[in-house]
């Protein structure tokens, strides 16, 4: 007797789930806005700090697109009643990726009371998942 195999996420439930993804990194940048508005107390970080947290964000984004590119590829030669699993999970993963790039730079905006650089790579992160 065979086993049941794991439910599949069909595509109106994967966009709902994308989509949340990438709308509560949206409602957090909102929150920090708002805090940022009202002079929270400054923080005494290092300058490389910004940098640091920017990078990061960058190796995020460039390993979102690769496991993207990868897991893809090998779920295009997957049995076909394997490929809708496959693609599904291929898709959170990435937008998983996506979605810590774009808090990290959220973050660093908080911490650096400037959104400059670390929401610019976070930027980029939301527009290349509302893109997807």
């Amino acid at each position: 007797m065979n086993a049941p195999s794991s439910p599949v996420l069909l595509p109106p439930q994967l966009r709902v789930l994308a989509l949340a993804l990438v709308g509560g990194p949206l409602v957090f940048a909102v929150i920090v806005a708002i805090l940022r508005s009202d002079a929270v107390a400054e923080g005494n970080l290092p300058g490389w700090f910004g940098t640091l947290l920017t990078g990061l964000e960058l190796v995020l984004l460039a390993v979102a697109c690769a496991v993207r590119a990868k897991l893809f590829a090998r779920v295009s030669s997957a049995a076909a009643s394997d490929r809708l699993r496959g693609y599904a999970a291929a898709t959170l993963v990435f937008f998983a990726l996506l979605e810590g790039s774009m808090l990290l730079g959220v973050v660093g905006w908080l911490l650096l009371a400037s959104p400059v650089p670390t929401a610019v790579p976070a930027a980029l992160a939301f527009a290349i998942a509302i893109a997807s």
